[in-house]
């Protein structure tokens, strides 16, 4: 149940997430019931379903450089190195 490069990241990982996602996408909901503007059809709205994609990107961001040392280790030095190369504080790099 490790990291491996052909079967990807395990999947105790995504049953970690998604109770966390159901979460977060609860705190929204009370968050819209609260402005008034909690109604069905919001749960199915872009801004809603687009939310939770975001949320899941943030915990394949996460699970990438993982995944990479655990392909090539080569790749994530290289990867590594450009940020320790960069003139520019990293968050703050353009993209």
């Amino acid at each position: 149940s490790q990291t491996t490069c052909e079967g990807g990241i395990p999947l105790w990982i995504y049953a970690v997430y998604l109770p966390l996602l159901f979460r977060a996408k609860c705190v929204e909901w009370r968050m819209l019931r609260v402005l008034k503007a909690a109604r069905c059809r919001a749960l199915f709205s872009m801004g809603f379903i687009l939310g939770c994609l975001d949320n899941a990107d943030w915990v394949t961001d996460g699970a990438f450089p993982v995944q990479a040392y655990t392909c090539e280790p080569m790749v994530t030095a290289a990867f590594a190195k450009t940020f320790s190369d960069s003139p520019v504080w990293w968050p703050l790099a353009p993209l």
